[in-house]
């Protein structure tokens, strides 16, 4: 178990490393509205590093449940926001 959110959690890392040099360099997809949109990303992206690296320390079934819903959560909000500021902040009838 430990071993796995281990690497979960490196992957998170490098998942967010790359993000970071596409939209540093505007590759595809963000040439495009796309790039100020995911302004609005960055915290929740943040926010699961943190709470990936709290809760792989003496893992329990809880906490890896716990874990699941908060990343779920803050990847949910933050696409949700993302695709807010790429519609322009504003909805389609």
């Amino acid at each position: 178990v430990e071993r796995t959110l281990a690497l979960g959690f490196l992957l998170q890392i490098v998942a967010v490393v790359l993000l970071a040099i596409g939209w540093s360099q505007r590759w595809f997809p963000f040439d495009t509205p796309a790039y100020d949109a995911m302004r609005q990303l960055w915290p929740f992206l943040a926010l699961q590093i943190l709470f990936y690296a709290f809760f792989i320390r003496r893992p329990t079934v809880g906490k890896i449940w716990a874990l699941l819903l908060l990343l779920s959560i803050t990847e949910g909000l933050g696409v949700i926001l993302m695709l807010w500021g790429f519609a322009g902040g504003r909805g389609f009838a």
